[in-house]
């Protein structure tokens, strides 16, 4: 189910519930996004051109999760990590409480 796209080639992405959640509770919230760009695998691909698609993962993800589920942008976790579980560019969204 997707819960919010953006459909731009360059800044787009699609933000979708990870398989960690069971989507009932929101305290449990997890969600990745999952960016449209291609040749963008991991973290360490990011460059400066990259800084647009990154505050569009971030401020349009958590304004889409405040609308979608009620949670406001100061209780969720938003980050990347490296080494990544797969090598195209995701965010993860997690709500502060999740363990």
């Amino acid at each position: 189910r997707i819960v919010y796209e953006d459909p731009d080639p360059e800044l787009g992405f699609v933000l979708l519930p990870d398989l960690k959640w069971d989507r009932e509770q929101v305290e449990n919230l997890y969600l990745l996004g999952v960016c449209h760009a291609r040749g963008i695998a991991s973290l360490r691909d990011l460059r400066r051109q990259h800084v647009a698609l990154l505050r569009n993962m971030m401020e349009e993800g958590r304004e889409a999760i405040k609308r979608e589920y009620g949670i406001p942008c100061s209780q969720i976790k938003t980050y990347v990590h490296y080494q990544p579980t797969y090598y195209h560019f995701h965010v993860h969204y997690l709500h502060v409480k999740f363990e």
